[in-house]
């Protein structure tokens, strides 16, 4: 009838070099009745050295409400902040897990495999701001396995999504 949470959170500095680690696990799991695309359990890396710093493993990034909105991913991004007015922050991984169709519990949407790469841009000058992202995300056609006499509501996706932003005094 319990459930716990352990998070953990780790920071090591060893000659300049950032090694920040943070560890979370719980004892909410999705049971076979009850499948989804989003894991609870992750393990996250972010080493960073001077103006790059990376996110690997189970991570989320925001670039912007429309484009990788603080969504979690499994793979690789990275932050680029050197001194000056461009900076630059990119990511590739899987967004969702692949869910089976199960005839015993129809209630329970199949979803796809679902990957994407991402990518902001940002030029911050003392009167300028602009600020450009992008994402594209794809279903993994062949990730799950449709029954052919169902009309359930579920297909592979393919999405592109731009945002811009700017301000100037």
């Amino acid at each position: 009838p319990f459930t716990y949470l352990v998070n953990a959170n780790l920071d090591v500095v060893i000659f300049g070099y950032s090694m920040p680690v943070s560890f979370s696990y719980s004892t909410r799991k999705f049971s076979h009745q009850l499948s989804s695309p989003i894991r609870f359990n992750r393990i996250k890396l972010s080493p960073s050295y001077k103006w790059v710093k990376l996110h690997l493993g189970q991570t989320s990034l925001s670039f912007s409400p429309y484009t990788l909105g603080g969504m979690q991913f499994t793979g690789i991004g990275v932050d680029l902040t050197p001194p000056g007015a461009f900076s630059g922050s990119f990511m590739r991984g899987r967004f969702f897990d692949a869910v089976e169709y199960n005839p015993e519990m129809p209630y329970v949407l199949p979803v796809y495999q679902r990957s994407g790469h991402a990518a902001k841009l940002k030029f911050d000058k003392q009167s300028v701001k602009i600020e450009m992202s992008f994402l594209e995300s794809i279903d993994k056609v062949n990730s799950i396995t449709l029954p052919t006499d169902t009309l359930l509501p579920v297909a592979p996706e393919h999405n592109i999504t731009g945002s811009f932003k700017s301000s100037f005094t």
